[in-house]
């Protein structure tokens, strides 16, 4: 099993960090249902365009 260093720890931490915010999970399942414009997607999780852009 190869190692991971600190720096990959912490690299991994900030991405779960990012995803551990339930309206970005939101973004993420429509987008996975394939490619949608900002406002497509503020629509269907009920956020504004705007906090989507972030």
């Amino acid at each position: 099993m190869p190692m991971v260093t600190d720096e990959q720890l912490a690299e991994i931490a900030e991405k779960f960090k990012a995803l551990s915010e339930p309206s970005r999970l939101a973004v993420l399942r429509r987008l996975m249902e394939g490619e949608a414009a900002v406002g497509e997607i503020a629509a269907a999780v009920g956020q504004t365009q705007p906090n989507v852009s972030r």
